[in-house]
């Protein structure tokens, strides 16, 4: 960890600290990169409430709200290709479809009225699930189902009454 880094993650813990004293604030905080965050930050929150993956009608479904022009049937089949990808995963891939697009239009001179076809999405999802082997929050990426986290329980939801976990 960087020099600055360590700086401000004291910064943080000690506001985290001081805010024990007020109890009329609630914190919550979001993350897909876990394994990124420091185990002094961690144990500062209470509950942990784990959010799996989305499954492939989900991911669907997601596709759906940024490529809004292709089919239920194209749309379905980038949802079960997109093995173990977060919701902002899918924005990723969508935006990147649409980039290299785009680019490729202004390349050939071409008219950038039309909207990317299917192959363009399934190119650009190719790519991050090749890239996704590393990924920080335990998903298998490359069509490998993903990985529990080492606190969840049975279907990948955290441990204790309504998929809550509580830290030790």
């Amino acid at each position: 960890m960087h020099e600055a880094s360590r700086r401000m993650l004291s910064v943080l813990l000690r506001r985290l600290d001081g805010m024990d004293a007020q109890k009329e604030v609630t914190l919550i905080a979001a993350t897909n990169r876990r394994t990124d965050l420091d185990s002094a930050l961690l144990s500062r929150f209470d509950v942990r409430v784990h959010f799996a993956a989305p499954e492939a009608a989900g991911r669907s479904q997601i596709f759906g709200l940024y490529a809004k022009h292709l089919a239920a049937a194209e749309l379905s089949r980038l949802g079960d290709a997109a093995v173990g990808l977060s919701g902002r995963d899918i924005l990723d891939v969508c935006r990147q479809a649409e980039r290299r697009w785009v680019c490729t239009r202004l390349r050939s001179k071409a008219s950038t009225d039309e909207l990317p076809p299917l192959e363009q999405y399934e190119e650009a999802l190719r790519r991050r699930l090749e890239t996704s082997g590393e990924r920080e929050d335990g998903a298998g990426g490359a069509g490998r189902p993903p990985q529990r986290p080492p606190f969840a329980g049975p279907g990948g939801v955290g441990l204790g009454p309504g998929g809550l976990s509580t830290p030790n």
